[in-house]
């Protein structure tokens, strides 16, 4: 296993919607609690309509380009569960999908959860082998966020809104837990953005997947599809979707 520089990342925006002109970065930036809370009552509202996307422009030398943040809600399928999004991003468990969340907490006059808008994201993926078209649209949170679980549709509340990072190239330096600059020269992480680890040993440049087993995103891969076969042993299954493009060697 090696590592790349989440800030080597490009992701493919797959989601629904352009970015609404003339918004830029929130104030107080993307992780601020104005923005990024989980509601506590059934009268709390996001403070965006789910599903704003804001594009930014990045300058920094290491990851120069355009990328989208979009606003979305998040959603757990175990009470009191926290996406836990640090700068220790090596595990890979950063991804979020839009999946089933028929148990999430219903958003302004939407009451029939039948079929669950798109905004409503998670970390946990409930179709595997069928229809997994979707997962190839990826969101990574700015910030943690937790979820009361199942039992949020019924009580009006206890999910989470929040800004997430879905397409172009990684806002390093805009986001604090993007950022890993602090990591010294012998670190496997060192240099600018979260390290991620993957099989990266002969390939770092090209497109990457996301491999994802029977409920869990899982971990960045290879840039060469050939080797999936080569984490056989880590995960049970096979099950991988091109989420973006590496423009940079391995760590």
């Amino acid at each position: 296993m090696a590592g790349v520089q989440l800030s080597s990342v490009i992701l493919h925006d797959r989601w629904p919607g352009v970015p609404v002109q003339g918004l830029g970065i929130p104030t107080d930036g993307w992780d601020n609690t104005h923005d990024n809370f989980k509601t506590t009552s059934a009268n709390d509202r996001p403070a965006y309509p789910l599903g704003t996307k804001i594009a930014a422009y990045s300058d920094n030398s290491w990851a120069p380009g355009w990328y989208t943040m979009m606003y979305l809600q998040y959603h757990s399928y175990e009470s009191g569960a926290l996406y836990d999004v640090s700068n220790d991003f090596s595990d890979g468990q950063f991804w979020c999908t839009h999946a089933d969340g028929s148990t999430a907490q219903a958003y302004g006059t939407i009451a029939d959860n039948s079929t669950i808008p798109y905004y409503v994201v998670s970390k946990c993926i409930t179709t595997v082998g069928s229809d997994v078209s979707h997962i190839g649209a990826v969101a990574v949170p700015c910030c943690s966020m937790s979820s009361d679980g199942t039992g949020v549709f019924v009580a009006g509340y206890g999910d989470s809104y929040g800004w997430f990072w879905v397409g172009g190239v990684c806002p390093a330096k805009d986001i604090t837990i993007f950022d890993e600059d602090s990591a010294g020269l012998g670190s496997t992480c060192a240099g600018i953005g979260a390290c991620v680890s993957g099989d990266f040993a002969t390939h770092a440049k090209g497109p990457i997947y996301l491999e994802y087993s029977a409920a869990l995103s899982t971990v960045m891969m290879t840039c060469d599809p050939t080797d999936v076969g080569d984490v056989t042993d880590l995960f049970n299954t096979g099950y991988y979707t091109e989420i973006g493009w590496i423009c940079s060697t391995a760590v």
